[in-house]
Parts: structure tokens; C-alpha cells; sequence
């Protein structure tokens, strides 16, 4: 076996076979944007690439720094398992590698080796349409040219990693008024609120990102909001999905009162 390394091109398409055995083909764009600053290797043997794994050294959100991010042994070699993962940690000395649990190969290899891991995220699926009892006083609409910049004080009032928003992005998102992209909840003329859906890179899946103003937390607006966008979004034909944090439980619990249910858990294996 020659080890070699890529560019993301050349693993197209055993990426694409990966997508094609888990349950649900979604990659986090958070993801995406790891993959962009990692590096990208595999094995080849006689001619045909039998697996690949991305390796992250450096990245903004430490806990994810020096892991395996994905790793794919294709089909009809997977008894050489235990050979490629001896040289993969030898080579790399990883800190840990992150499986999803409808990976069900890589889930099972790794739990019969007996390494310590712990729930870092879950996936939400939404299944079950939740109709929230319209609150008197509220609006929740897209965003007009006189609410945008209020809605846009909520929007990069947390940290960009979570809502990909930044300063910079103003004009931009200014220019999406009228697509039904970007909407806030409004009462009694205040931006109480803001709620966006981000079409993800795989399939029909959409995610939705809501904020509630620091001020006007735990009172539910963060589950009306997701509710009504939810609603909005199915009938337009897209499947709603979201990556969880394991810390986040007051955003689980909103997502979870609108419908949506564990379909899947991201682990970090410790090695």
C-alpha cells in the first residue's frame, strides 16, 4: 500500500460513497469549512485508492485540532481495517477521531477497540409539524429595509462561528431583503428576535439559525420562531435538519419543542 497525499478533488468520489452509507448524506458547512483547512490523504493499492482520512492540525475551534475528521475504507477492503488505522495513527498521532453514529463501519470498529469516547454533537431531524399558538403582539416576518439594521445588531451579537455572520457581511445580507431568508420577530415595533435558513451543501436539507435577543431569552420565542420558519420552509419542499453542540441545551430544547428529534450523535473517539 503507497500512502498519498490528495487535494479534495481527487476523493470526490469515495466522499460521495461515504455520503451514500450514512442515513443521512448532511455535512455540517461548520465542517465544510474544516475540511477547507485540512489536509487530505489514503492509501492506494495496485493502481485504485482504497481509503482516505482528513487530518486537521490548526483550526479556530481547538477541540478539533489534531484529529481525524473523516475517515472511509471502501468496500471489499475493509478487512485491512486494523492494518490502515495502525498506520494512520502511527503516521499522524492523532488526539482523536470524530465518527457519526449512522457511519455504522467506522462506529463499530472503533467501539469493539474499546477507546474512550464522549457525545460532542447530534444531528435533528424534523418529522413532526408543530403548529405554536400564535402569541398576541408578535410578528415573525422577513426582514424589511426598516427593521434590517436592529435584526442585523442581533445577528452578529453572537459569536460568528455560530451564527456565520460577521460585520463585514452587512451589505451582503442587505441585499437578500425580499427572498424570505432572513426574518425577525417583532413586537409592539421591537426586534425582539432573528431567524435565517442556510441551504446545505447535500440534498434538500435546510438549517435554521434563530437568535433571541439576550433580553428576552427563555420566554419562547426562540421555539415560535423556529416553529413558524419550520413551517415556512416544508412547504417550499426542503427537509429541516441542525447540528447540535453538546452544551447547547437551551437551543436543543427549543429545536426539539418544534418538532425535531435526535436522528443522529457526533462522537469524538480519544485515542
Amino acid at each position: 500500500m503507497e500512502l498519498k497525499q490528495f487535494v479534495l478533488e481527487d476523493i470526490k468520489d469515495l466522499r460521495e460513497a461515504r455520503m451514500k452509507e450514512l442515513r443521512l448524506p448532511f455535512v455540517v458547512d461548520f465542517y465544510e469549512l474544516a475540511l477547507n483547512q485540512s489536509t487530505y490523504w489514503g492509501l492506494r493499492f495496485k493502481g485504485e485508492t482504497i481509503c482516505y482520512w482528513v487530518y486537521l492540525e490548526k483550526f479556530f475551534a481547538p477541540w478539533y485540532e489534531n484529529c481525524i475528521i473523516e475517515l472511509y475504507i471502501k468496500k471489499g477492503y475493509r478487512a485491512l481495517s486494523d492494518k490502515i488505522f495502525q498506520l494512520v495513527t502511527k503516521q499522524f498521532e492523532p488526539k482523536g477521531v470524530y465518527v457519526r453514529t449512522d457511519d455504522t463501519f467506522l462506529l463499530s470498529f472503533l467501539l469493539e477497540r474499546s477507546y474512550h469516547f464522549n457525545v460532542v454533537g447530534r444531528l435533528l431531524l424534523r418529522e413532526r409539524k408543530v403548529n405554536i399558538e400564535h402569541q398576541e403582539n408578535l410578528e415573525f416576518k422577513p426582514i424589511s429595509e426598516e427593521t434590517f439594521d436592529n435584526a442585523f445588531k442581533i445577528l452578529v451579537s453572537e459569536k460568528s462561528e455560530k451564527t456565520g455572520i460577521r460585520e463585514e457581511d452587512y451589505n451582503q445580507i442587505k441585499s437578500e431583503i425580499g427572498k424570505g431568508i432572513y426574518w425577525n420577530l417583532i413586537r409592539e415595533g421591537m426586534v425582539l428576535g432573528v431567524a435565517h435558513w442556510v441551504k446545505q451543501s447535500y440534498n434538500a436539507y435546510v438549517t435554521i439559525v434563530p437568535i433571541v435577543h439576550r433580553n428576552y431569552r427563555k420566554r419562547g420565542y426562540g421555539t415560535y420562531m423556529i416553529s413558524k420558519l419550520a413551517n415556512y420552509l416544508e412547504n417550499k419542499g426542503y427537509q429541516l435538519i441542525v447540528f447540535m453542540s453538546q452544551i447547547n441545551i437551551a437551543a436543543r430544547k427549543a429545536f426539539e419543542k418544534s418538532g425535531f428529534h435526535v436522528t443522529a450523535l457526533h462522537i469524538l473517539f480519544t485515542l
